[in-house]
């Protein structure tokens, strides 16, 4: 089932049940840190309003995931809804959620929708490849350096 998640408990449940499923990272110099997603965005009103979370519950736990910000941009006049994080532990559940995510996005009027993939990811090419079949057109490269 998937639920979108608008209270502190809900969102301190799943975080807990994905760090239990340990998500892989690809990502370059940077670690996941899903206690202080936690403590960072644990508020109604963030929840309400600028951070929209769904979860995929099954048997009284969270498989997956999938994240978008209410992007505020102060250069682009469109509103953006801009992805945060998806993570599934089944490839048709995550497909769900990337629809209940969109149609969401729909219903409160966003003109545009932003997803990004990650670079070291095992299934970066296919995963582009969907998007680009999702109707989804290459924007940007953001590039990471330690410091």
């Amino acid at each position: 089932m998937i639920k979108r998640i608008l209270n502190p408990d809900d969102l301190k449940k799943l975080v807990a049940d994905i760090a239990e499923l340990d998500p892989p990272n690809h990502h370059n110099f940077v670690t996941y840190d899903l206690e202080n997603l936690y403590h960072g965005l644990a508020h109604k009103s963030i929840l309400a309003w600028d951070f929209f979370l769904w979860g995929n519950l099954k048997d009284d736990k969270y498989t997956g995931y999938i994240a978008f910000l209410n992007h505020k941009s102060q250069i682009f006049k469109e509103r953006i809804f801009q992805e945060y994080g998806w993570f599934s532990s089944d490839e048709k559940c995550g497909y769900k959620l990337l629809v209940t995510a969109l149609k969401f996005a729909q219903e409160k009027k966003f003109d545009c929708v932003s997803m990004s993939s990650v670079v070291n990811n095992p299934k970066y090419d296919k995963l582009n490849g969907f998007y680009e079949k999702m109707g989804f057109k290459p924007d940007c490269v953001t590039y990471i350096a330690k410091l």
